[in-house]
């Protein structure tokens, strides 16, 4: 697994990068993007590196917020016909996922990828995604339309020069192994050590842009993963020391991040907040980007739990963003972890809950560090503070569909076990507490 990251920034305009195109011979890059590209100074950057050194630049932007296999496929069909020696994503976790998908299957044979097809289009050939029926699809794995597919097994590990330049501080996917893509509705994880970026770019700049919800729901996503991989029975002394880093640099600089959400609220109680982190530093974006990074470098090692296995079917049921949905799943998944500890009298993970509660505990005034719940409350705490209006129902939902569609595997991962009907209450308590009734 490639670990060791090389680390670039914007300063200089774009000093770092432009010597790393040139250290790695790199003469074409094939870019992963969203339309958003235009408003970040790296797209002007490119044009000129375009026009004064004859850098080729092929773009890729056809792809849904959930990157579904049809979109890979399009993306594997364009890389291989524009003969780019490496790839690049701009973007969030999504262009990330896309890019890490690409590099992933476009060296696997058209036979072995599910339900494609070969087709001329010009002078060259390109890939597309047949329908379901059998004289379209012409691979081996496609051939049962309702048979799991093992996309692992697929992937084709190679040193493909990758770069990721991350557009929000959340998703942490430019520091991990692993990507998401939805084939037949139904999400695959994709994992190797190849998939992990050469090199990370950080543009703190491009954060400034970000509307207020995103901003929310990123910050969210960073503090879930940091929290997860805390706890995680996967958990090494390396990922908990890049959790602890993440947290607190989190807590530290979430207020002058948020700096538009303090701003409509007049509250004496909550602009008072000492947990809500009292930096007003300009660095803010920056250091932003870099917890996002050490929080994704800490699930890179020990995995997400359950907080993000019961998270999946709320965004795709409720169209909560998904960082906010993981941080209401752990409101009550952290309380139920810290009861089954002490139930049980599980000492080591009781220590691991009261180690982690300190991390955001120690910088309150009058809070006793060895509280196993000081943690919880602060992160409750905070959470109260993000999400103040209450969420619509869907009246086509019924809880015993979310409690059926947790991923177990993610489940595996948490340091206690939870019934069938403890997941159902949590779902319950989750409705009762953020949805209108």
């Amino acid at each position: 697994m490639n670990t060791t990251q090389i680390l670039l920034s914007e300063q200089h305009n774009f000093a770092d990068f432009d010597d790393y195109l040139k250290q790695t011979n790199i003469h074409s890059l094939f870019i992963v993007c969203g339309n958003s590209i235009k408003n970040f100074s790296i797209d002007s950057h490119l044009a000129d590196l375009c026009l004064n050194n004859h850098l080729k630049i092929v773009k890729f932007s056809d792809f849904s917020p959930n990157p579904k296999y049809e979109d890979i496929v399009k993306g594997i069909s364009l890389f291989r016909t524009s003969e780019c020696d490496a790839i690049m994503a701009v973007g969030g976790g999504s262009a990330i996922d896309v890019a890490k998908c690409i590099k992933a299957f476009y060296k696997t044979p058209l036979e072995k990828l599910p339900n494609v097809k070969c087709v001329q289009e010009g002078n060259k050939k390109a890939i597309i995604c047949g329908t379901d029926s059998s004289d379209a699809v012409t691979s081996e794995a496609g051939s049962n339309k309702h048979a799991n597919v093992d996309f692992n097994s697929l992937i084709v590990a190679n040193e493909l020069p990758f770069i990721a330049m991350p557009t929000t501080a959340g998703s942490g996917s430019e520091g991990t192994h692993f990507a998401v893509m939805y084939f037949r509705q139904k999400k695959y994880s994709i994992a190797n050590g190849t998939l992990v970026p050469h090199a990370v770019l950080f543009c703190p700049s491009v954060l400034a842009s970000l509307p207020l919800k995103q901003k929310i729901s990123t910050f969210l996503d960073a503090m879930t993963h940091s929290i997860e991989a805390y706890w995680s029975v996967n958990a090494t002394p390396e990922s908990r020391a890049y959790s602890t880093e993440a947290i607190t640099t989190l807590l530290k600089y979430r207020k002058a991040y948020l700096a538009n959400e303090t701003s409509s609220r007049n509250s004496q109680e909550y602009n008072n907040d000492d947990i809500l982190g009292n930096s007003s530093e300009e660095n803010c974006y920056s250091e932003m980007l870099r917890a996002a990074y050490t929080a994704g470098k800490a699930i890179n090692i020990s995995k997400t739990t359950a907080g993000h296995a019961m998270s999946y079917k709320l965004t795709s049921t409720f169209g909560i963003p998904h960082g906010l949905a993981v941080a209401m799943c752990l409101k009550y998944v952290w309380e139920e972890t810290i009861s089954k500890a002490l139930k049980s009298n599980n000492t080591d993970l009781i220590e691991t809950l009261t180690s982690l509660s300190s991390i955001f505990t120690g910088g309150i005034n009058n809070t006793n560090n060895s509280n196993i719940t000081g943690g919880l409350s602060v992160f409750n705490q905070i959470l109260n503070n993000l999400v103040t209006d209450k969420f619509q129902k869907n009246n086509s939902y019924s809880i015993e569909e979310l409690t059926t569609s947790v991923n177990v595997e993610r489940l595996k991962n948490h340091p206690v076990s939870f019934t069938s009907d403890e997941i159902f209450k949590i779902y319950e308590n989750i409705i009762k507490d953020f949805y209108e009734s």
